[in-house]
């Protein structure tokens, strides 16, 4: 898993177990997503896959497009998706603290639905 021959330890991706999309197992984020929730698992996820990892070796422009692809994906989206949905729920709290309720439910619910959709970024 590590090889410790050079001086920095660099991770050998090679002998790392892979899942179906072959990228690397990182079970210690799952772990952080059932105890800390999923902004901390995702940020801890682009931490690892950008710094330690060095995200996939880049050797042309159909590899890159594939790089920004994953990155889009599988950091940015739900990054996004957690920051503006927790931007708005703070929003619609103070409407179901005042009593003007019905409104606010209606979108909580809508917000919820976009929140659990699959790709919530596309314009359908």
């Amino acid at each position: 898993m590590l090889d410790f021959r050079s001086a920095d330890g660099v991770i050998n991706l090679g002998q790392w177990r892979t899942l179906t999309d072959d990228r690397p197992v990182l079970l210690h984020v799952a772990a952080l997503a059932y105890h800390y929730g999923s902004v901390v698992a995702a940020n801890r996820h682009s931490h690892l896959w950008f710094s330690e990892l060095g995200g996939q070796s880049i050797r042309g422009i159909s590899s890159a497009g594939r790089f920004l692809e994953k990155a889009f994906r599988d950091l940015w989206t739900p990054q996004m998706r957690a920051f503006i949905g927790q931007q708005l729920h703070r929003r619609l709290n103070p409407g179901l603290r005042s009593g003007r309720g019905e409104p606010a439910v209606r979108a909580g619910i809508a917000l919820r639905a976009w929140e659990n959709c699959e790709e919530p970024f596309r314009w359908k």
